[in-house]
């Protein structure tokens, strides 16, 4: 029986839970956000590549660079273009001993994205330094978004300790002190339905054990 009033006592605990959560929920739904993309003027890089043909064996081409490095180049695509003599030549144009140019345009476009929230409603309150409170046009209370944000991690840490005290009523240790194992008083979890010590043990009155 005891366990039932309980429960019935953290089911109404619950609930207003629920409801805080809708209502900050429903608060940030009036604030519009548009976001805006815009394009900025284009940068080109050009890149040019010398090197010396060391060996060329099919679709695969051994390099001796500028700076004296070798680099193994497999799988060169057919479409691969480079200039040899003020010619331009493909993969299987190359020889061993042909030193050839290879320039490569980078184009870098950069963009820039604009996000803009907007809230229509009458200050009829203000909190400083980040909250404001409105009154919409449909007549309902807003608050500012940061101030929402936190009620509802509230609310949803509140509704998190219930949750676990349900289990604590199914496991049948609802109730009892975690530090001392004695039964916590009923004051106490009307007050704070999701109690886990005794209001000795949270002021550090009392050790386990004792």
């Amino acid at each position: 029986m005891k366990s039932e009033r309980r429960w019935s006592g953290l089911s109404v605990a619950l609930a207003t839970g629920v409801v805080g959560v809708v209502f900050a929920l429903t608060g940030s739904a009036q604030v519009r956000t548009k976001t805006t993309t815009t394009s900025g003027k284009a940068a080109q890089q050009v890149k040019v590549d010398r090197a010396e043909v060391v060996l060329v064996a099919g679709n695969d081409l051994v390099l001796k660079m500028d700076d004296g490095t070798i680099r193994h180049i497999p799988n060169v695509p057919d479409s691969f273009r480079a200039t040899v003599d003020g010619k331009e030549v493909g993969i299987y144009d190359l020889k061993a001993g042909m030193t050839f140019e290879r320039t490569t345009t980078i184009t870098t476009t950069p963009k820039v994205v604009t996000t803009v929230q907007t809230v229509k409603g009458r200050v009829w309150h203000v909190k400083p330094p980040s909250s404001i409170y409105l009154t919409m046009e449909d007549g309902s209370i807003s608050m500012e978004r940061e101030q929402l944000s936190q009620m509802a991690s509230r609310q949803i840490t509140y509704i998190d300790h219930l949750e676990k005290a349900v289990i604590r009523i199914e496991n049948k240790t609802y109730g009892i002190c975690r530090v001392t194992g004695r039964l916590i008083d009923k004051a106490r979890l009307r007050a704070v339905p999701h109690a886990t010590l005794s209001l000795e043990a949270k002021l550090g009155l009392v050790k386990a054990g004792e």
